[in-house]
């Protein structure tokens, strides 16, 4: 019995001991949780699109923005359709519906064609602007309508947001490069907290078509200015008279000339009578009188 004991007992020793020593089952690898969180920006829209559709953006809409839309609105160039575009809708993440009408637009040709892949800016940055422009006018932002396109000067993307305060009053609105993130314009803000890069937009602009205050903000290096009012002649000294010569007897004496800028005065002629012709009666006489006077 006790051998029996000891060889049960060295048996669960030895057992234990080989479980000790055994490596541990390799953990098995477990995939990270996919990310729930819904992308509702507008470039998180152009992702949902097929690549030919994407490549054919035109223009992109959201109205109400708080401070982004419930709906984001893609208008697409398509030749295919007779008014050569085709719209998506998409809302939470989702396509919501395609159609080939659009509020926004009547048709759109090949010169409207953006692509998303010059849309480097998206509608969380422009909300931000828009909010900064708000709080340096110490205005509440309410709303904001986001509309981005192809602009002529410059021949840009761009965006434009419409804000409103919180009463639904206007605010102004902002013109940002979709491209670059600049600021290109403003309006009805009194203010901006970003110098807009407008300055080197106008310094092509010919300074005769600008105000002198837009005239003078356009470059900080200075310019040579040319004068455009042609200058005075100088004055010439009046020309002098020339002596009159002596009047001969039996003549008219010339007319007077008047000075520069008064008109002549007339000049009345003096006939003069030529001496009495003597005949010979008058030598006879002219002769008796020498003799008597002599």
């Amino acid at each position: 019995m006790i051998l029996r004991a000891l060889i049960l007992s060295l048996g669960f020793a030895t057992t234990a001991l080989a479980q000790r020593s055994a490596p541990a089952p390799a953990a098995s690898a477990q995939p990270a949780p996919k990310s729930t969180e819904v992308d509702t920006t507008a470039i998180g829209a152009l992702n949902l699109l097929g690549k030919d559709a994407a490549a054919q953006v035109a223009r992109i809409e959201g109205r109400d923005g708080h401070p982004f839309p419930d709906r984001w609105y893609i208008l697409v160039h398509d030749s295919s359709h007779q008014r050569g575009l085709r719209e998506f809708v998409f809302s939470a993440g989702k396509l919501v519906t395609g159609r080939n009408l659009s509020q926004f637009a009547d048709s759109l040709s090949a010169n409207d064609v953006v692509g998303a892949s010059e849309i480097k800016v998206n509608s969380d940055k422009a909300a931000a602007i828009a909010a900064q422009f708000a709080a340096h006018n110490n205005a509440r932002l309410g709303t904001i309508q986001y509309e981005l396109f192809k602009s002529t000067t410059p021949p840009a993307p761009v965006w434009r947001l419409t804000c409103h305060g919180v009463e639904g009053e206007s605010l102004g609105t902002i013109v940002l490069h979709a491209t670059k993130g600049s600021l290109l314009s403003f309006q009805g803000f009194a203010k901006s907290p970003i110098v807009p890069e407008t300055i080197a937009v106008v310094e092509t602009t010919p300074a005769a078509n600008k105000p002198p205050e837009a005239a003078a903000a356009t470059s900080d290096k200075p310019k040579r200015t040319v004068s455009t009012t042609k200058p005075n002649p100088p004055r010439s000294a009046p020309p002098r008279a020339a002596p009159s010569p002596t009047t001969p007897p039996g003549t008219t004496p010339p007319a007077a000339t008047s000075p520069p800028g008064r008109e002549p005065e007339a000049v009345r002629a003096v006939p003069v009578r030529p001496p009495p012709r003597q005949g010979p009666v008058d030598r006879i006489g002219n002769a008796f009188r020498r003799v008597f006077r002599d």
